[in-house]
């Protein structure tokens, strides 16, 4: 008699937990897409931000390839003449 209460009291145990923790299953998933969606968007907006940083530093570099080029012309024109 004591062994099968103690299995059967160990099965509701056992049976207790799983549902316990299977109810909880969609609350945690729940929050973890909601912190992987939150991630990502972080994410995208650091690699907006550091396309931008990236686009105003190659158009400085595109403004003094500009400048060069028409110093080297101007150079050119003063030597043709």
């Amino acid at each position: 008699g004591r062994f099968r209460a103690d299995l059967f009291y160990g099965l509701s145990d056992n049976n207790c937990r799983f549902l316990f923790a299977f109810n909880q299953l969609p609350d945690r998933t729940a929050d973890e897409i909601s912190q992987l969606i939150n991630r990502h968007v972080a994410l995208k907006q650091q690699g907006a931000e550091d396309f931008e940083a990236m686009k105003t530093q190659q158009d400085k570099q595109l403004e003094q390839v500009v400048r060069i080029e028409e110093y080297l012309l101007a150079i050119k024109q003063y030597g043709n003449q």
